[in-house]
């Protein structure tokens, strides 16, 4: 038998050894890195619901955004393209919809310049059960009476910016500084149920 022969049998059983070894390094530290990715923080965001009900059907019309804290704990919530916001219609996160139209209208939309990264200031703290309200006002120059007319669908919908499930001052200055990237805060979307509005 030729030397080059004799050596085939051991370099064959070594390169099934190797795969074995890799296949199970992969599977013990890929498992484990898994298992560190979870968060360990609950998410808060299923139990945030959002309502709006109109709070005055003369004209410019305006809606109350309603955001209740369903969840057991304390949670926070960064007001940024919230239904909390202050500049909620200017940022495009209530949808209208005129009588008779299967569209809503597409509105002009204003950006803002935020403060960032945010301070305590821009969060809003809601108890287990509390409900915090903000008005939302159609305004005239970016929708007019005509032609929303007398009856109208809206609907109120956006994405959260961050909301931690705990209180404010116990979110540290890392979390706040970078949401994004932290384990503790939360994204995604909300959307309120569809609202019969009434125009005088």
């Amino acid at each position: 038998m030729s030397p080059s022969r004799a050596c085939t049998g051991p370099k064959i059983f070594t390169g099934v050894l190797f795969f074995v070894a890799v296949v199970v390094l992969f599977r013990a530290f890929g498992t484990q890195q898994v298992g560190m990715s979870q968060r360990d923080s609950p998410n808060p965001l299923e139990g945030l619901k959002v309502s709006i009900e109109q709070s005055s059907t003369e004209w410019p019309i305006s809606v109350k955004a309603t955001v209740t804290n369903t969840n057991d704990y304390t949670v926070s919530i960064l007001t940024y393209d919230s239904p909390l916001d202050q500049a909620a219609f200017a940022l495009g996160l209530l949808s209208l919809t005129p009588s008779g139209k299967d569209t809503a209208l597409e509105l002009a939309t204003v950006q803002f310049r935020r403060i960032w990264p945010p301070t305590r200031d821009h969060l809003v703290e809601l108890a287990a059960g509390e409900s915090k309200t903000s008005e939302i006002e159609v305004k005239p120059a970016m929708v007019s009476k005509e032609t929303l007319g007398e009856t109208a669908t809206a609907l109120l919908k956006g994405e959260w910016r961050a909301v931690w499930p705990k209180a404010k001052d116990d979110i540290s200055d890392a979390s706040l500084d970078n949401p994004s990237d932290s384990e503790d805060a939360f994204m995604g979307t909300f959307q309120s149920d569809e609202l019969a509005l009434k125009v005088d």
